[in-house]
C-alpha cells in the first residue's frame, strides 16, 4: 500500500480502449491512483517496473479474455512470479464463464461483471483495500 501518499495504486488491464479509459477515471474519480494496459504483456511490464521501483500496486483488474493476447489468468500468474502482495480481480462481461464463479481456484480474491457502475466499484474496492 502507498500509505506515504495515501494512494492506493490500481493497475487495469482491458482490450477495450473505452473500458480503461472509463475504469481509470471512476477510479480517480473514487481517490485512487490508477494505471492502465490493454494486453497482459503490457500489464506485467508495469507491474514488475512498479514493483522494482518500490511503488507496487495494490491490487489489479484484470479482464479474463483478450483476444490475441494474455488473459486475466496467465497475466495473473505471471505477475505472481514477482510478487504474491496485491490483490487480484478478475473481469468479464461473461458472467457464465466458469473462471468467474470459481475464481479463488484460478487465484484471483474478487470478481466484477463488466459493465460496472460506480457504486459496485466502490463496494468491491473497499473489500479489499478499505481501512
Amino acid at each position: 500500500m502507498n500509505s506515504e501518499a495515501g494512494l492506493y495504486k490500481i493497475l487495469i488491464m482491458d482490450d477495450q480502449e473505452l473500458i480503461l479509459e472509463s475504469s481509470s477515471e471512476l477510479l480517480t474519480i473514487l481517490g485512487y491512483e490508477a494505471e492502465t494496459a490493454k494486453n497482459g504483456e503490457g500489464a506485467v511490464d508495469l507491474f514488475e517496473n512498479a514493483y522494482h521501483e518500490g511503488e507496487p500496486f495494490d491490487l489489479v483488474i484484470l479482464d479474463l479474455t483478450v483476444p490475441g493476447g494474455m488473459g486475466g489468468v496467465k497475466t495473473l500468474a505471471a505477475m505472481k512470479k514477482i510478487s504474491s502482495d496485491f490483490k487480484a480481480i478478475v473481469s468479464s462481461g461473461y458472467s457464465n464463464d466458469p473462471i468467474m464463479s470459481d475464481y479463488k481456484n484460478y487465484g484471483f480474491d474478487g470478481v466484477l461483471i463488466k459493465p460496472f457502475k460506480l457504486e459496485v466499484l466502490q463496494e468491491t474496492l473497499d473489500k479489499f483495500l478499505g481501512d
